[in-house]
């Protein structure tokens, strides 16, 4: 137990560690419980949500800048990071988590890459420079 954990069970008057793990454990459990009853309102607000966006002329314009742009940076700048954390976990032997996700790293970053091509390619089809 880290040291912020034992400071709670001592400010709450606790003395026993494993009477408080199974106070956790039993919270989780009624949490887990109301989870399945809350999922669906929440999914109906995400839709919601979403219908609202997509139904407005500027905010469809805006997502779609938005996610073309997240799309070119996330490609060009988290593409060369994934890459250099997958060929760095190639290095490390088998039994390590980065050498065990280093294929889906890879794999990660090639995708990025060619959505961020697709979309600044996109994107300069769209709006032309002046000159031409």
């Amino acid at each position: 137990m880290g040291s912020i954990s034992v400071a709670r069970l001592r400010g709450v008057g606790v003395r026993e560690p494993r009477a408080a793990a199974l106070g956790l454990l039993k919270k989780c459990e009624r949490m887990m419980a109301r989870a399945p009853r809350a999922l669906p309102l929440a999914l109906a607000a995400c839709l919601t949500w979403l219908a609202l966006v997509v139904a407005h002329p500027q905010a469809r314009h805006w997502l779609v800048e938005t996610s073309a742009t997240l799309c070119v940076l996330g490609g060009f700048l988290a593409a060369p990071v994934l890459t250099v954390a997958a060929w760095i976990g190639l290095a490390l032997p088998e039994r390590m988590p980065l050498h065990q996700a280093s294929t889906t790293l890879f794999l990660v970053a090639v995708i990025w890459m060619a959505l961020a091509l697709i979309g600044a390619h996109l994107h300069h089809e769209r709006h032309p420079t002046p000159d031409e």
